[in-house]
């Protein structure tokens, strides 16, 4: 451990030489594994967010609730505005700011002593969802904590978000960051509000209904919350809706309560062999002189909700942990989570975190991963603390975080940090087996989205791994966003980041999860993000383009292909009944797919023939039942061009010429789907006295 603080401070000391001090120390003692401050909350004050030219106080509130075995600690703070903004206005002794934008100061926390530091911002540029973050460093390096804000500043108005997003006021001026966007289900609902909902302020909620095709029967219903009153118009409406057509209605509101608010609404369709739902979510803030308004809710705290071994599925009680024993000191437990259908199931490869409390800060046991039980076991190791200054037996600290090589679980922003739960925190531990019990991780519908998140993610990769041996790199999920997508974020033609955004509504899928891995294998592999001519309004059963029907084709086969199931979900399942039943769609018999476009301009299609390549089921003139591997072969090798189904598909012809069993069952499953490249062509070459054909 004395190796790794020097390790820390050397850092520290080239962060500091170059001009970065706190920013340097903070980061790089995070990726020293030093755990976060426990008990520490840092908050953002913005009671009056400043619109273009204009100035505001802006306040960080920092309340230590804990402090380990100390009553007061010195710390490090900085707060950094982004190019959008500047300090303006005195500045306090004591207090550094550099290049107007970053604010360093020392303080000394006492426990349950909130401190304040305040400091005036002056808005210098219009922009959607301007990050200030704030970092604070505690003496010795030993952990640490952040807080983040998103401001949308325009000429007239700003408003404060929780969490970065595509604003859901109506204000044409202003871009989302673009991304690769998931397929738009055949009926889609979306709210949007015309200004903040300031308290007592009347605003139009805009609910906007759109279909892929003829829905002669359509209800939507608008719910809010109490605080808000109907000024006028209707909650409800029903009607019909033509095909590639969307209607809106409008009603006033206004906020008669100061407070944190959902609004909701839900889109029905049944018409035959059409059962279809759809939700919009808004997410508001309502203050006496400000709101914010956002598609996704703030960053939830995770945590765990303890069960009884009657609440575990009986196939997971008896297991050999129970039967430890041990003479110094054993550690085990079981993680669940709760799946798309609200049953609890073994949490696979989660992160364990196991810390011995030093008087100094927190020293690291040991890390490993849950196993297929959802368990892990740590010892027997000495109960003895050794540590100069300590005595008696450990003081222990067990983590559980969504992050494991493969997948790491985050709330959203550059600032935001991976989703983990204090599992254990006791000093003195005494010998023995020391057994957790049951855990669940997330308490509410927010929460429990990452366990299945890390589900779905790790299903995905294992496929790709079970099936043709690649290992992918570990990719960011960033959760609760405003949109669902793969981003890439590039910075003067560099690339600097790439991750998934997930919104709540989509936590319980994994058609998504898994289509936007996809697309996250597709820029690893081939190198594409987005095609130059994408088109992110994009149905599976609609044409669109040959690249874009190429690219969302393939992240659109890639979750049937894991979970070797032709149906696609947009929610939880396949039950209508269920209440996060988001409507479905088979893509293998022409029954269910009778009412799609036709060709390789349909992603849909594109995606069908992937599956009917490799699935086992024979229907019409696919009888062919290939090993994925056969597609990743061609797929993986980047000397071959191809940017559409069609190129894909003469690659295809290439590569396995010698094959005409592949070549032409492969072509008589693209046919089964509508996509015709030449399907009469004779099986072998047929020879006469002449010479051959």
């Amino acid at each position: 451990m004395l190796k790794q603080l020097r390790i820390a401070l050397i850092i520290t000391a080239v962060a500091i030489a170059i001009g970065g001090a706190l920013v340097g120390r903070y980061l790089l003692s995070n990726q020293l594994s030093i755990p976060p401050a426990p008990g520490v909350k840092g908050i953002f004050l913005l009671h009056d967010p400043p619109a273009l030219n204009q100035t505001a106080t802006l306040t960080y509130v920092i309340t230590p609730r804990t402090l380990g075995r100390e009553n007061e600690l010195s710390c490090s703070v900085g707060i950094v505005l982004p190019e959008g903004f500047v300090w303006v206005g005195e500045i306090p002794e004591g207090r550094t700011i550099v290049d107007n934008r970053t604010l360093l100061e020392n303080i000394t926390l006492v426990l349950n002593q909130p401190i304040e530091i305040s400091g005036t911002i002056k808005a210098v540029q219009t922009g959607v969802g301007w990050h200030i973050r704030a970092y604070g460093l505690m003496a010795g390096g030993g952990s640490g904590f952040g807080s983040h804000l998103y401001v949308t500043v325009t000429e007239n108005s700003a408003w404060v978000e929780n969490a970065p997003s595509s604003p859901p006021l109506k204000n044409e001026n202003l871009q989302p960051l673009p991304f690769t966007s998931v397929p738009r289900p055949p009926l889609s609902v979306n709210l949007s509000l015309s200004d903040p909902p300031v308290l007592g302020r009347v605003v139009d909620l805009s609910c906007d209904i759109e279909s892929a095709f003829d829905a002669p029967d359509v209800t939507a219903q608008v719910e809010l919350p109490d605080a808000f009153a109907v000024v006028s118009g209707d909650k409800s409406w029903r009607g019909k809706i033509e095909k590639s057509s969307k209607v809106e209605f409008t009603l006033k509101v206004k906020a008669l309560e100061v407070g944190d608010y959902e609004i909701r609404t839900l889109a029905e369709l049944v018409n035959g062999e059409h059962r279809l739902k759809d939700r919009s979510y808004l997410y508001v803030e309502v203050g006496e002189n400000d709101a914010s308004v956002s598609y996704a809710p703030p960053p939830p705290k995770l945590e765990l909700v303890e069960l009884s071994e009657s609440e575990i599925p009986p196939e997971y009680r008896e297991t050999a942990r129970t039967q430890l024993q041990s003479s110094s000191l054993t550690i085990t437990g079981r993680v669940l989570y709760k799946d798309e259908h609200d049953y609890s199931r073994p949490l696979k490869w989660a992160k364990i975190k196991i810390f011995d409390k030093e008087w100094w800060g927190w020293s690291l046991l040991t890390e490993l991963l849950t196993d297929a039980n959802g368990e892990f076991t740590y010892g027997p190791i000495s109960n003895v603390d050794s540590e100069f200054g300590e005595s008696g037996t450990l003081d222990i600290v067990v983590q559980i975080f969504a992050q494991n090589g493969i997948v790491n679980v985050k709330s959203p922003g550059w600032l935001g940090g991976t989703y983990y739960a204090t599992w254990y925190d006791s000093y003195d531990v005494p010998d023995g087996v020391l057994d957790l019990g049951n855990v669940l991780l997330g308490a509410d519908e927010t929460q429990q989205g990452i366990g299945r998140i890390l589900t779905y993610v790790n299903n995905a990769w294992e496929y790709l791994y079970d099936t043709v041996n690649y290992d992918m790199p570990e990719i960011t999920v960033e959760y609760p966003t405003a949109g669902t997508g793969y981003v890439v974020y590039y910075l003067w033609g560099i690339e600097i980041g790439k991750w998934i955004e997930v919104e709540v509504g989509y936590n319980r899928s994994r058609d998504i999860l898994q289509h936007e891995y996809g697309h996250y294998i597709m820029h690893m592999i081939r190198g594409v993000v987005q095609p130059p001519d994408y088109i992110e309004n994009h149905f599976i059963e609609s044409a669109s383009n040959a690249t874009t029907a190429w690219s969302e084709g393939w992240a659109d086969f890639y979750p049937l292909a894991v979970q070797n199931d032709p149906y696609w979900a947009w929610g939880c399942c396949e039950n209508f009944m269920h209440a996060h039943y988001g409507g479905r769609i088979g893509l293998e018999l022409d029954a269910d797919m009778l009412w799609f476009d036709t060709g390789d301009t349909v992603e849909g299609r594109v995606a069908a023939s992937l599956w009917d390549i490799i699935d086992s089921n024979n229907d019409g003139s696919d009888t062919i039942s290939l090993p994925f591997s056969n597609i990743w072969v061609l797929f993986s090798d980047t000397t071959r061009s191809f940017n559409t189904f069609a190129e894909f598909w003469q690659q295809w012809r290439s590569i396995y010429s010698g094959n005409a069993e592949i070549v032409h069952g492969a072509k008589a499953a693209i046919y089964q789907n509508t996509i015709d490249y030449n399907w009469w062509t004779p099986w072998c070459s047929i020879e006469n006295l002449t010479g051959t054909w």
